[in-house]
């Protein structure tokens, strides 16, 4: 019953490995596209979202596939986690593709609606974050716990809305294939998350200013 559900040392750090390159690469984009961050800050912010919405996000797929009698277990990319790294520092922070890993299932009594179940577990582990951390903005509104927190709905919404395009290996493949109608409304509610929440989050939360020395 317990087969597969622990962590390997292998894969927790392979999970850790992964976490940091991509915290590093997200503080370069933030820290740049909000002039305001510095490195610091920015490097708090994304190791907050990322290491919630990236670790959250690929252990849901894993926890899913086992329950559908599946193994799984996390491999990271080193191709994806190196142009995670140097996408940013080429394009001075203005692009970055984050592909560090994924979790590979082995199963062969897996149906499609399972498969897509299984894919769409990440994407919505993302949002439940994203409503997590505005929550907390409501509740900490014009404090370093709310700057924090706008900037990890963010970066959670963000990370939701990429692994939903229907390309490749991405969770949105198969979700689509399961679910167009599910798909469509978890695409449409997260690429209005990515480009709606700042002007939300600004009502909520006051100027960077007093964060940074």
């Amino acid at each position: 019953m317990l087969k597969g559900v622990f962590l390997k040392d292998k894969e927790r750090n392979e999970l850790i490995i992964s976490w940091l390159t991509i915290t590093a690469a997200f503080s370069m984009v933030i820290s740049n596209f909000f002039s305001s961050l510095d490195i610091f800050l920015a490097l708090l912010i994304s190791a907050v979202g990322v290491g919630t919405g990236f670790i959250l996000h690929e252990l849901a797929h894993k926890y899913v596939a086992i329950h559908y009698g599946a193994h799984a277990e996390f491999r990271m990319w080193q191709s994806g986690l190196i142009l995670a790294l140097v996408l940013p520092i080429v394009t001075f922070g203005q692009f970055l593709f984050a592909a560090p890993g994924a979790v590979y299932i082995y199963g062969t009594n897996i149906t499609r609606k399972q498969n897509g179940i299984i894919s769409v577990a990440g994407p919505i582990t993302n949002i439940l974050i994203a409503i997590f951390f505005i929550m907390l903005i409501v509740i900490f509104p014009k404090s370093t716990i709310g700057q924090i927190s706008g900037y990890a709905a963010q970066i959670n919404f963000f990370l939701a809305f990429f692994n939903l395009i229907p390309i490749g290996p991405l969770d949105g493949t198969k979700v689509f294939a399961w679910s167009k109608t599910i798909w469509g409304c978890l695409f449409v509610f997260t690429l209005a998350g990515v480009f709606l929440f700042t002007m939300v989050a600004s009502l909520l939360m006051s100027p960077l200013a007093g964060l940074i020395s």
